[in-house]
């Protein structure tokens, strides 16, 4: 599951303009507890999260908070840009996280990439991206990064989840496809735009389960994009 959450879900101090921006568009006050009932309908194995403005902060961290109000691991990376926000990413898991980097100053807002121990000590490859919101061409080079990271790891079970801020079959894509990452369509989660998406290794390609059903009224309100999920059997 990926989920871009918008301004950290409105947990955190917002600069007037951001906080504005937000509530303008129906987004107002702390949206935390509505993350959390989407996320719990589904019960994911694997959460990726965008936007977590200032989860990083608190006592415990927000980031902490979360991961045991959901029973799961988690890394958090840190976005080194303050233009962005601090627009952090960070991935949850049910799995034991064996080993996790996170990307600060290759991207404009954040990536990270960790190393899962799922049953019968099979690992997963999983990144966690936010790409550029602005520039085509910054995004495809935070993309030729990203492949030259994924690269060692094509030939076995390998997630690419997050928000491209960009659709399939504009250049970004085209640099994944192009090293043989493979797309997995789902709908569109952004004004009708598929921004969010899951680009996997060739052996995860043909073993697509079930999506998990999301009750229609849980993400009213809740951000400006909707939550995408997959469901891979890993071999």
């Amino acid at each position: 599951m990926t989920y871009n959450i918008l301004n950290g879900a409105g947990v955190e101090t917002l600069s007037p303009g951001n906080r504005e921006w937000a509530e303008e568009r129906g987004y107002s006050g702390n949206r935390l507890p509505q993350v959390l009932d989407v996320v719990k309908s589904v019960s994911p194995n694997i959460l990726g999260v965008q936007e977590a403005h200032q989860w990083d902060l608190g006592e415990p961290a927000v980031a902490e908070t979360v991961a045991q109000e959901l029973g799961m691991h988690y890394f958090l990376a840190r976005s080194g840009n303050s233009g962005s926000g601090y627009a952090h990413v960070v991935l949850f898991s049910k799995h034991p996280i064996l080993s996790a980097e996170g990307f600060t100053s290759q991207f404009t807002r954040a990536a990270l990439h960790a190393q899962i121990q799922l049953d019968g000590n099979q690992i997963l490859h999983v990144f966690v991206v936010h790409l550029d919101s602005t520039s085509s061409a910054v995004r495809q080079q935070e993309c030729r990064f990203l492949v030259s990271q994924m690269a060692p790891h094509i030939d076995g079970a390998t997630v690419l989840m997050g928000d491209m801020n960009s659709i399939e079959g504009q250049p970004e894509s085209d640099i994944l496809r192009n090293a043989g990452w493979r797309y997995l369509a789902g709908p569109g989660t952004h004004g009708g735009w598929a921004l969010d998406q899951f680009w996997v290794s060739p052996s995860l390609a043909e073993r697509i389960t079930q999506q998990p059903h999301i009750p229609g009224g849980a993400t009213v309100e809740v951000s400006d994009h909707l939550p995408l999920v997959m469901g891979i059997s890993v071999p």
